[in-house]
C-alpha cells in the first residue's frame, strides 16, 4: 500500500505519442516499509531526440495486516 508520496515535482508535460520510462531505485527498508525514489523520462521515438526527464518524486509504501 503507498501511504505517502513527497517531494513530486512535474518538470514539463508528456506529448502525445511519447515513450514514457519509469525508473525507482529503493532508499530505505524497514521492517513494514519501503522508502523508494521515481524517475518519469519522455522519449518519443520518431524523432531523434535526448530522453527528457519529467518528473520525479519520493514514494513510500507500508505493509498493512489484513
Amino acid at each position: 500500500m503507498t501511504v505517502a508520496i513527497q517531494n513530486l515535482h512535474f518538470t514539463s508535460p508528456v506529448k502525445v505519442g511519447a515513450t514514457v520510462s519509469c525508473y525507482t531505485k529503493v532508499v530505505k527498508t524497514g521492517k513494514t516499509f519501503e522508502q523508494t525514489n521515481v524517475e518519469v523520462w519522455t522519449s518519443n521515438i520518431s524523432i531523434i531526440d535526448k530522453p527528457t526527464k519529467m518528473a520525479d518524486g519520493e514514494f513510500v509504501f507500508v505493509a498493512i495486516d489484513d
